[in-house]
């Protein structure tokens, strides 16, 4: 809630820890702060030549984002994000050849219509490659194709696998795991 005056927020603030009136409920009031607007542009990361898409529309296909993306500049690469089990997770990220189309692509396509939705752009940080280990090239659990898209070929998303299985198996799908460790004793 906004108030029109300090003086409002402060007689609000001092009902903080009180009960409500006919309930067993106490209020809890702080002063809050504004937060930006999910629709404002960030700045632009250096070497960025990438831009994150968001409100992505369930049934888009990559070509109709080529299609609007490629208005500002030469595309690079389309990828969109998946779940584990390859399930689209409705935003995606468009890499330029050019890092200056970002900013084109930000202030013109910011909003634009796309299968009915209204899109989000904002610049994505450029990815660290060696953050991934054995990733993009499909090695180890949960490769999926890499870089190249999923299994059905539709999106262009995954890293592929993130390294080798650990050796006990999986602990949170209940698996039991092999103990690498050492038994030690103190006296």
């Amino acid at each position: 809630m906004k108030f029109a005056s300090r003086e409002e927020l402060d007689a609000a603030l001092e009902l903080d820890g009180q009960i409500w009136p006919g309930t067993e409920r106490w209020l809890k009031i702080v002063e809050g702060i504004d937060k930006p607007s999910r629709n404002s542009i960030g700045t632009k990361p250096e070497g960025c030549n990438t831009v994150f898409v968001g409100n992505l529309p369930w049934d888009v296909e990559e070509d109709q984002v080529r299609e609007l993306f490629s208005t500002v500049g030469e595309i690079a690469n389309v990828r969109f994000a998946t779940n584990p089990d390859g399930s689209f997770k409705g935003f995606g990220h468009v890499e330029y050849v050019d890092g200056n189309d970002t900013d084109k692509a930000v202030k013109d396509l910011q909003g634009s219509v796309l299968n009915g939705k209204s899109l989000r752009v904002d610049y994505a940080p450029p990815r660290n490659r060696e953050s991934f280990g054995a990733g993009g090239r499909g090695e180890g659990r949960g490769g999926r194709g890499g870089r190249g898209g999923d299994r059905s070929g539709r999106f262009g998303g995954g890293r592929g696998g993130r390294g080798a299985p650990s050796p006990g198996g999986n602990k949170a799908k209940g698996t039991i795991a092999i103990s690498a460790g050492k038994k030690m004793t103190f006296d």
